[in-house]
């Protein structure tokens, strides 16, 4: 897998709703925080998927336009609307928007750009297509941390993968970029959901390819991984069907950009 480009999200299309689905509650604070931002649109959602977020995003009000690198995720996200093209959809690459300058009120990459090595490049282009004082959102994601990430440490290290994502994972990183381009950060926000899960499920996932941070390592590689990390978590946890909670962050970043005088 060529690690210099952006993850297109084709194998996940089968399980992505079920595997990254948010539950009511945060989607019912998610969805007006977001939209407090971007306002009625038309906003571009980056990584748009199967629509997570920019199909609620929509029916709340918000005129959307969505970019996936994947068609087979926006044949699932016209799916989940009805069967029916829901606002205009383009397959094509971040880093090379479709759009004109300042055509667009609002940009939006909920857990994107995490996947893309050239992530400025894909900043830029936000910036390029959103008018001025308008509002780019981004939550990069926030790293799970306890059991998860200790197993996942062990496999990958067991796989010889990296255990971290190919583009920016960083908050601090990703304010001074956007303060370079001379947007100010306006509104953070976590929203917490406390989840729970077994040792066992864990392992099974990684060794599944659930997470796009195993597809670097093929089927052989990640089931010798996951016999480490069994053994592993025997040792540290005990049975395998043990359970452990752990908490899944959503963390979107509002930024305003400049006016133009």
């Amino acid at each position: 897998m060529d690690g210099a480009k952006p993850l297109a999200f084709d194998r996940a299309v089968d399980y992505y709703d079920k595997t990254r689905a948010l539950s009511s509650t945060t989607m019912d604070k998610l969805v007006p925080l977001i939209r407090s931002e971007v306002g009625d649109g038309p906003c571009l959602e980056i990584g748009v998927g199967t629509g997570r977020i920019a199909l609620p995003l929509q029916a709340a009000g918000t005129e959307m336009v969505g970019l996936d690198l994947s068609q087979p995720m926006l044949r699932r996200l016209v799916h989940n609307a009805g069967d029916r093209h829901p606002f205009p959809l383009v397959s094509a690459d971040a880093g090379a928007l479709p759009f004109g300058d300042d055509s667009l009120t609002a940009a939006l990459a909920v857990h994107v750009l995490h996947l893309i090595p050239e992530w400025r490049r894909t900043l830029a282009e936000l910036v390029r297509v959103t008018r001025p004082s308008g509002a780019i959102v981004i939550d990069l994601g926030r790293p799970t941390r306890g059991p998860y990430s200790d197993l996942l440490a062990e496999f990958a290290a067991a796989a010889k993968i990296p255990d971290k994502h190919r583009g920016i994972n960083d908050t601090d990183e990703l304010d001074e970029a956007m303060s370079e381009v001379g947007a100010s950060l306006t509104q953070t926000e976590v929203i917490e959901e406390v989840r729970s899960a077994t040792y066992a499920r864990t392992i099974g996932a990684l060794e599944a390819g659930t997470y796009s941070i195993t597809w670097a390592a093929d089927e052989a590689t990640r089931r010798a991984a996951a016999e480490h990390a069994r053994r592993w978590a025997r040792e540290r946890y005990g049975p395998l069907e043990g359970r452990y909670d752990y908490k899944l962050e959503v963390a979107p970043r509002s930024y305003r950009l400049p006016p133009r005088f």
